[in-house]
């Protein structure tokens, strides 16, 4: 994915989670996983560490979580891509519902397992 060079990152007070936005998209990541790493970045070093340096710079950077397993343990990962079109308000609903791509991927991760059952 190209990331325009007008990006964010931040990390949400509510969620353990790393997050990338822009005007009209954000990515968001977490784990349920206690001691997961969640960052972002484009690091050189990340096939070998796993982690990135949560610096958003050039034009590719990702959201990664980290964990570590034991033998046949597993946990949940989960990452929610979200999209803002403002263009043509009275042809999206969810305009009226959120300001911006963030609020939609936090609701995401928020109401994550209620939303895939519904699927």
């Amino acid at each position: 994915m190209r990331i325009p060079a007008h990006y964010k990152r931040h990390t949400s007070p509510l969620l353990t989670e790393k997050v990338l936005t822009a005007k009209k998209w954000a990515i968001y990541g977490n784990s349920e996983q206690n001691g997961a790493i969640v960052s972002v970045g484009n690091n050189s070093d990340f096939n070998t560490t796993g982690v990135l340096d949560n610096s958003i710079s050039g034009k590719t950077n990702k959201v990664a979580v980290k964990v570590n397993l034991d033998a046949k343990q597993s946990t949940v990962i989960r990452f929610v891509l979200a999209w803002y079109d403002d263009s043509e308000p009275d042809w999206h609903y969810y305009l009226n519902l959120y300001n911006n791509p963030g609020d939609i991927a936090a609701r995401g991760l928020e109401k994550f397992d209620t939303l895939k059952k519904q699927c």
